[in-house]
């Protein structure tokens, strides 16, 4: 997997701050146009540094797009993990993973925007798919988690399986970022709270 490169420290802003920037436009850029339509002159422009200081960062838009997915990736983890609560049942779990999705989205969209298109890409773009691959989904580890515990302590059917409903959890609240930028009239946090109604049986009489 091509990995990012440091060269150096491009004139203005701390290192850090500089690639927490970079970091931040490549995500809107990739959601906004897509992997095969963004340019590193765009994240740049986006960013406030030169071409050339971007690439003081990362040596190919491959990279760049793999360190944008871990970052985003690990930002999602980090708020399903901080929201649940160890001893919370299974359905006030998935709430309180709902409501940390509905916030992140309205703190920043291009968030669940940019992850929501990740399995398009890989789709699309093998050298993506190679490198996503080899990346370690930490949020897939935070709801399967979720979903052992409450096994282990038999508050799941026999035939629940785990790992398919943090695989389930985790796609609904990225994907609909996908629908809510269509033109179908559903926001993100409309289709959050239909997908909580679902959780808490309310939305059937």
């Amino acid at each position: 997997m091509s990995k990012s490169v440091k060269r150096g420290r491009p004139a203005g802003g701390s290192s850090e701050v500089t690639h927490g920037r970079i970091i931040a436009a490549a995500r809107r850029i990739f959601a906004e146009r897509g992997y095969a339509a963004a340019q590193n002159r765009a994240v740049a422009e986006l960013a406030e540094v030169t071409s050339s200081s971007l690439y003081h960062y990362f040596d190919s838009k491959l990279a760049l797009y793999t360190a944008v997915f871990t970052d985003a990736e690990s930002v999602v983890a980090a708020r399903y993990s901080e929201a649940i609560k160890p001893d919370a049942t299974p359905a006030k779990a998935v709430g309180s993973v709902l409501d940390a999705a509905r916030r992140l989205h309205a703190e920043d969209s291009s968030i669940p925007s940019f992850l929501a298109g990740v399995p398009i890409e890989m789709r699309n773009h093998p050298e993506v798919s190679d490198a996503i691959a080899q990346c370690e989904v930490k949020t897939a580890a935070v709801l399967i988690a979720l979903f052992e515990r409450a096994k282990e302590r038999d508050l799941l059917g026999p035939d629940v399986n785990a790992y398919a409903m943090a695989a389930l959890l985790f796609a609904s609240t990225t994907g609909v970022a996908l629908f809510a930028q269509t033109p179908l009239g559903f926001t993100y946090e409309e289709m959050i709270d239909a997908l909580q109604q679902l959780v808490d049986g309310t939305s059937f009489s």
